[in-house]
């Protein structure tokens, strides 16, 4: 039991490693002076997502997830801020913005207020914490269009995808060793993403081959 909880901080301390990769990304965004072609849709269904599982956490009575989805909430609040200041196109962060909004606020009411059953909102609020998971690890999938279009890898960041791949790895390890499948099934889509987006690495180059050329 005790080796369980220290893989559990484990996976908690990694977790907070990749927000601190994610950084990386707002000081990009800051030192550009603008989000350029940056969709916000990444940050917003991960910030859902975090918050959900924050809330199953506290159901669930599972410190680390709780300690984990915390940071992970501030942080991704902090990241549409920035995206905020930055973005030029408003009308469509507004958008992103209002339904990630209703894809939060309707399952917490929800559990809240409507199922008094604790173990069915538990239930029903891990399931849907699970969908908005896969949501989230498919948010960089967004970006492959361009990889394949650029035939580079330049708009991914291999450090953030490399850490997401190996952090889903632990959790699920830890999701078995807690026998709670709302945490496995998520981090093993994430673990498929992650080998999909890796292996974008292999065939392609981390630099635009038509700029190599000009420079």
């Amino acid at each position: 039991m005790e080796f369980v909880i220290v893989f559990g901080w484990i996976a908690t301390a990694s977790s907070y490693v990749i927000q601190i990769i994610g950084m990386q990304i707002c000081f990009d965004i800051i030192k550009k002076g603008t989000t350029g072609d940056m969709t916000p849709f990444t940050f917003i269904s991960y910030f859902c997502a975090s918050s959900i599982w924050l809330k199953y956490g506290f159901l669930a009575r599972i410190n680390t997830l709780i300690a984990s989805s915390f940071l992970s909430s501030i942080i991704n609040l902090l990241f549409i801020l920035v995206f905020y200041r930055y973005c030029s196109k408003r009308n469509t962060l507004h958008c992103y913005t209002f339904i990630g909004l209703l894809l939060l606020l309707l399952p917490l009411v929800y559990v809240q207020y409507y199922q008094t059953d604790i173990k069915l909102a538990t239930k029903h609020l891990g399931l849907y914490a699970v969908l908005m998971s896969i949501v989230a690890y498919g948010a960089p999938l967004a970006s492959l269009a361009d990889v394949f279009r650029t035939k580079s890898t330049e708009c991914i960041s291999f450090p953030l995808v490399f850490a997401n791949f190996v952090v889903a790895i632990e959790w699920f390890i830890y999701g078995g060793m807690l026998g709670d499948p709302f945490v496995q099934y998520p981090n093993l889509m994430g673990i498929v993403l992650g080998i999909v987006q890796l292996g974008m690495f292999v065939c392609y180059p981390s630099t635009n081959p038509s700029r190599a050329i000009i420079a």
